[in-house]
């Protein structure tokens, strides 16, 4: 997914009254609308994005299961790595 045009990605979230945390970059906002809708919306040029060549055979939902599938991923190695305390036994 590449951002052409971050005014027109916000000025969409604002007339569909989607929520998006303003301060963060473009990236996140485009996180902000696939949670919302699930990638339930048709077409990605009239919110100022576009496939990349790679996802080109990929439908908007199935982008979305991606994006959830990796940061589920991104976030257990953390946890991992950096939470989960190891068992000691006596």
């Amino acid at each position: 997914m590449v951002i052409v045009d971050a005014s027109r990605l916000r000025e969409m979230l604002e007339t569909h009254g989607l929520r998006y945390h303003k301060h963060q970059p473009p990236e996140c906002w485009v996180y902000d609308l696939f949670r919302q809708t699930g990638g339930r919306f048709v077409r990605l040029s009239d919110l100022g994005l576009v496939k990349l060549p790679e996802a080109e055979s990929l439908t908007n939902g199935d982008i979305w299961e991606r994006i959830q599938s990796e940061l589920l991923a991104i976030s257990e190695a953390h946890y991992e790595r950096y939470f989960r305390q190891p068992l000691e036994f006596d």
